[in-house]
């Protein structure tokens, strides 16, 4: 059973279409009905980017979920990182960009999610908006949290990877 005392526990599945970028955001599906929620909204992949701890601490079966994803034409990735660890999400989040990226190209429209979708998945997205097309990191925080307003990614950290790998 899920902790109910846990900061992330998230009760249902609110999640946030990102413009018309083919994105969305949001806190992690743990239901057949959340899958099926995703793919009424359109979605057509997922990039989960808990770790299998946050999977552990909240009692998901990553399998099953990817499962249901499967049964419903949704492409399932996942790509871990560890909650509030700048130091993995720095090492990581170009890479989970890239990832984002790819999946974008194919024509997916990505469900994006870590725990509560405040944190690592916008910080993913900001990389992604940032060296991918081209926006200023800050810009592109402005225009996530102008559709999904909990967003409240490492900008420090989205900044320095984007200085990195930018164009």
């Amino acid at each position: 059973m899920i902790d109910k005392a846990d900061a992330n526990f998230v009760g249902g599945l609110t999640f946030n279409k990102i413009g018309d970028t083919g994105i969305y955001i949001g806190p992690y599906p743990q239901t057949h009905d959340d899958a099926k929620a995703l793919y009424s909204a359109g979605v057509t992949g997922v990039l989960n980017v808990q770790t299998e701890i946050d999977h552990a601490h909240r009692s998901i079966d990553w399998s099953k979920m990817q499962a249901y994803y499967r049964e419903l034409n949704i492409e399932p990735f996942w790509f871990p990182i560890h909650d509030f660890n700048a130091t993995d999400l720095e090492s990581k989040i170009y890479e989970g960009a890239q990832k984002l990226n790819e999946m974008l190209t194919r024509e997916l429209k990505v469900y994006v999610h870590c725990t509560a979708g405040m944190g690592r998945a916008p910080a993913v997205v900001l990389t992604y908006l940032s060296i991918f097309k081209d926006m200023d990191p800050t810009i592109a925080d402005l225009f996530v949290k102008s559709y999904r307003s909990v967003s409240a990614p490492n900008l420090p950290v989205v900044k320095r990877v984007a200085e990195k790998y930018g164009k």
